[in-house]
């Protein structure tokens, strides 16, 4: 086990949720809140403890499957740890177990919360909150591939282990129109998430003009078929429940792609 190797790529992902943590200081700084200050103690202590795990360079910098795993499995626990002392050291949330578990949820996109009113934080938590939801859309390790100097297959290795209905008001003059807006946000949304649960591997092949391979992959046809089947199945089962067919397929369109690509959003109660 090359343990300077692993020891290297956490320390390097601590640095980077430090930098991370700059954009809610400004924002607290923007609206003068107090709460602010936990992100810059987070921050320190991350330069702090990955200055330590840095300390010794790694003389072999080429890991392989057992290094990898261990890798991915630390970075991610470490950034949620991390993660999670602002919400304690601010007071918002009290509970160490809640703070992990708010981070965790923005960091894998999930989307879930234990917080019943996540409006009424300070403006600098609700930067961080949705900041962890960008941060883990692409992955922070695959972020730092693209400042890594690796050898060998060790940058594809660790690219291969990291990557695996609200209330609204008459918008416009007529109700027919804001209808139509309302149905081409939803389109356009719902499209776009469905897009970006696809293997980016796909998009790569289509850039190259490689369009029979990027269609012939088993992966992309199963996700759109698991898509398409769940949609269509789920629309007749709520069909009795809205006023139309098209209200139904909307919904169902737009919480299939929302809970398949663990994006989190909801257009409706899908409890029901």
């Amino acid at each position: 086990m090359n343990y300077l190797i692993v020891k290297s790529i956490i320390g390097r992902v601590l640095y980077f949720e430090a930098a991370f943590m700059l954009l809610p200081c400004i924002t607290a700084l923007i609206y003068q809140e107090y709460s602010g200050w936990s992100f810059v103690f987070t921050a320190l202590l991350c330069i702090l403890i990955g200055a330590v795990l840095t300390r010794k360079r790694p003389e072999n910098t080429v890991f392989y499957v057992k290094e990898v795993f261990v890798t991915v499995a630390l970075s991610w626990i470490v950034l949620s740890l991390m993660g999670g002392l602002p919400f304690l050291f601010s007071g918002v949330i009290s509970n160490p177990i809640d703070a992990l578990f708010e981070t965790v949820s923005g960091f894998t996109t999930t989307g879930a919360s234990i917080l019943k009113d996540v409006e009424v934080l300070p403006r600098c938590m609700l930067m961080w909150r949705s900041f962890t939801h960008w941060i883990g859309g692409m992955g922070v390790l695959v972020f730092l591939l693209s400042f890594m100097q690796m050898h060998g297959g060790s940058h594809m290795n660790l690219m291969k282990a990291e990557s695996p209905g609200p209330s609204v008001s008459k918008l416009t003059p007529t109700v027919q129109s804001t209808a139509k807006i309302l149905y081409i946000i939803y389109i356009v949304v719902t499209v776009f998430m469905i897009l970006f649960g696809v293997n980016f591997n796909a998009y790569f092949l289509i850039w190259c003009r490689k369009f029979t391979q990027a269609f012939r992959m088993e992966e992309v046809r199963c996700y759109f078929g698991i898509i398409f089947a769940s949609i269509a199945v789920i629309t007749l089962n709520i069909s009795h429940l809205y006023s139309s067919v098209s209200e139904a397929l909307r919904h169902a369109a737009f919480q299939v792609g929302s809970i398949i690509t663990t994006t989190g959003y909801a257009t409706t109660d899908f409890n029901l």
